[in-house]
C-alpha cells in the first residue's frame, strides 16, 4: 500500500513538473538555430575593426582607412561606410566562383554615384556586381570577364536610400536578383565565366564607386532556394 502511494506521488510530481516545463519553456534543448544558411564560403559583418571577430576575413583599405559604424545597421550589428573618396576596401579573399553562386548583402545609399560599382575585381572593371542606375530603372549588373549583363531590380529610376537587402546570384548560367526577399528578374546572358570579386568600391576609385554603407555581406558557392532567401531577409532585416 505504501509502495503504491509512493508511485502515485512520484507520478503526480512528474506530471506537475512537465506542466511547469511546458508553461515556462524549461526544456533541456539547444536554442533554435538561425534560419540563415551557414554554409557560406565567406562572410563580413564589419564589426567595428579590421579583425572581423564575427566574420571570416579581414578588410583592408587602399588610399584611406575603413570607416566602421558601430550599430550602424541595427542594434548589435555594425556596417562599413563606403563614402570615402578614392578608397576601396580589399575583402581579404577573391571568392572566385566558376558556377552557381549567391551574394547576399544590405546597402544604404546616400545619393549620386548610382551608376558605379559596388563589388569588383581589384582596382579594375573586368568583373563587377552591384546595383546601378541604367536610366529608367535600377538594375544589378553582372560583369564577367569584361562582358556585362543587367537584371532589372526596381521599376523606379531612383536607387533605394533605405536599408535594402540584395540577393545577386547565378543559377545554371542565369543571373538572378531578389530585393528585400522578393524575386525581381533574371538574365541568361550572364553566362558561366569565372567571376572574381575581392573589393568593395568607395567613391572615386578609378571613376567607379559606391556612396553609402554595406552590412552583412555573405558569399555562397551555390544558388540559394527561395525559402532560404526569404529566411535571410526576415532574420537580418533592421
Amino acid at each position: 500500500m505504501v509502495l503504491h502511494r509512493c508511485y502515485t506521488i512520484a507520478l503526480l510530481l512528474l506530471i506537475a513538473g512537465s506542466a511547469c516545463a511546458f508553461q515556462f519553456g524549461w526544456w533541456f534543448e539547444d536554442a533554435a538555430p538561425s534560419p540563415v544558411p551557414q554554409d557560406f564560403i565567406a562572410e563580413w559583418q564589419f564589426d567595428g575593426d579590421t579583425t572581423e571577430t564575427k566574420g571570416t576575413y579581414n578588410i583592408t583599405a587602399t588610399n584611406g582607412s575603413p570607416f566602421f559604424v558601430t550599430d550602424g545597421f541595427k542594434s548589435g550589428v555594425d556596417c562599413v561606410d563606403l563614402n570615402a573618396v578614392n578608397t576601396y576596401y580589399t575583402l581579404g579573399t577573391d571568392c572566385d566562383v566558376t558556377s552557381d553562386f549567391t551574394y547576399s548583402f544590405w546597402s544604404e545609399f546616400d545619393g549620386n554615384y548610382g551608376n558605379y560599382n559596388f563589388l569588383g575585381s581589384g582596382n579594375s572593371n573586368n568583373d563587377n556586381l552591384g546595383p546601378r542606375d541604367i536610366g529608367a530603372s535600377i538594375a544589378v549588373q553582372f560583369k564577367v570577364d569584361g562582358s556585362g549583363a543587367n537584371v532589372s531590380a526596381t521599376n523606379s529610376a531612383s536607387m533605394p536610400t533605405a536599408w535594402t537587402h540584395w540577393i545577386c546570384g547565378r543559377s545554371n548560367g542565369i543571373g538572378v536578383v531578389y530585393v528585400n526577399g522578393t524575386y525581381k528578374g533574371q538574365n541568361a546572358a550572364v553566362g558561366n565565366g569565372t567571376m572574381t570579386l575581392d573589393v568593395l568600391f568607395g567613391i572615386g576609385n578609378s571613376s567607379y564607386g559606391w556612396n553609402g554603407r554595406c552590412a552583412q555581406l555573405k558569399v555562397y558557392d551555390r544558388w540559394l532556394t527561395a525559402t532560404e532567401i526569404s529566411d535571410i531577409y526576415t532574420e537580418e532585416k533592421p
